[in-house]
């Protein structure tokens, strides 16, 4: 590419570019303004100041929900059958002890309590 090559690139660029500007101012002045009549303003003055939390006599039922699942489960499914399921998922060659079981449950567990504090801790700053 030489360099009257490049020019005339260039030139065209800019031809192309000012056609554009041009389509698009015309289009702006032929367009109206959107009137809002402050709505926004008036949708958040709508809002209450002082949104309403979940109580937290709510959070029983929670916690009775889970205890009745685990309950259920508990008495539905043997332990046993479960821990065999998950071994079964396991190649042949792979063992794992019951101390390593134990303390990966109870990191995660451990992680899992954080994580449900830090969202309650979070929600309390609202109310």
């Amino acid at each position: 590419m030489t360099i009257n090559d490049k020019h005339n690139l260039n030139s065209k660029i800019d031809s192309t570019a000012m056609t554009l500007d041009s389509l698009f101012a015309q289009g702006r002045s032929e367009q109206a303004e959107l009137c809002d009549d402050n709505f926004t303003k008036m949708v958040i003055n709508y809002l209450p100041k002082n949104p309403s939390r979940v109580a937290k006599s709510r959070n029983y039922f929670d916690l009775i929900g889970l205890s009745i699942g685990l309950l259920i489960t508990y008495l539905v499914v043997e332990p046993a059958q479960i821990t065999a399921s998950v071994f079964a998922l396991l190649p042949s060659n792979v063992s794992i002890s019951l101390t390593s079981m134990l303390l990966v449950s109870a990191v995660l567990s451990s992680l899992a309590l954080a994580a449900w504090w830090g969202v309650e801790r979070d929600s309390q700053a609202f109310v």
